[in-house]
């Protein structure tokens, strides 16, 4: 029931000793018998035929999994550049007419041209909407939505790669640790400019996950818990 692998003999076997839908129905329930009883003339006559259906089938979750690896990947440098861009710094003060904005991390830009506007309206606002926000915000809301199938192989094959090496429970453990790292090296850009402040504002960041760390204790090999916590 919980087997997530088989062989290829055992596979090849089953399909064409024509055990595999036997035990599919046993698992599916008296009440679905009748829905596959057309597919069985299939599954004992077409096994080339559920082979490449088979191999689709892997070749989808593999680009799924290669597109949201990459994308995961890239998130915390590129959410990091959209945060620099939004941080501005006013020079003479905010009081004065004669004051100007720059940008904190190229001080030869300014926040004040059209340009900078324009570009950050048209190109940095929707990055952060549907890549910054978005990202995390929908892959938490499938794992929520999937929570009670997150082990089905539909939903295994495209998102399982989050928590394969996850303990049961604390599958979303993935999307914590990109929240955390997108404050750390992004969003405190927004925290007060006071140097010792902002410290202690990252510091308390730090505290609080490696307390949710050690309270949900997400791996399943014990070295990589430990490395984590070291880290």
């Amino acid at each position: 029931m919980h087997q997530q692998s088989l062989s290829r003999h055992v596979y090849l076997t089953a399909m064409e000793d024509g055990s595999m839908i036997e035990n599919l129905e046993l698992l599916l329930g008296d009440q679905h018998r009748k829905k596959h009883d057309g597919r069985k003339r299939m599954v004992h006559g077409e096994v080339d035929y559920l082979l490449r259906w088979n191999r689709n089938r892997k070749l989808v979750s593999r680009s799924w999994n290669w597109a949201l690896h990459f994308l995961v990947l890239m998130h915390t440098p590129v959410s990091r550049k959209v945060f620099e861009y939004l941080s501005c710094d006013i020079i003479g003060g905010s009081e004065h007419t004669w004051s100007r904005s720059y940008l904190r991390a190229d001080y030869s830009i300014s926040c004040d041209d059209s340009f900078y506007y324009s570009f950050r309206n048209s190109i940095v606002t929707p990055v952060m909407l549907l890549f910054t926000i978005g990202l995390p915000g929908c892959l938490a809301v499938y794992l929520f939505w999937n929570r009670r199938k997150l082990y089905h192989p539909s939903v295994f094959g495209r998102v399982g790669w989050l928590y394969d090496r996850m303990a049961k429970g604390t599958e979303a453990w993935e999307l914590f640790e990109m929240l955390v790292k997108m404050v750390l090296t992004g969003a405190i850009v927004f925290f007060p400019e006071d140097t010792s402040l902002r410290s202690c504002v990252a510091l308390t960041v730090c505290v609080l996950a490696l307390c949710a760390l050690n309270f949900s204790h997400p791996f399943r090999n014990r070295f990589i818990f430990f490395v984590t916590e070291s880290g």
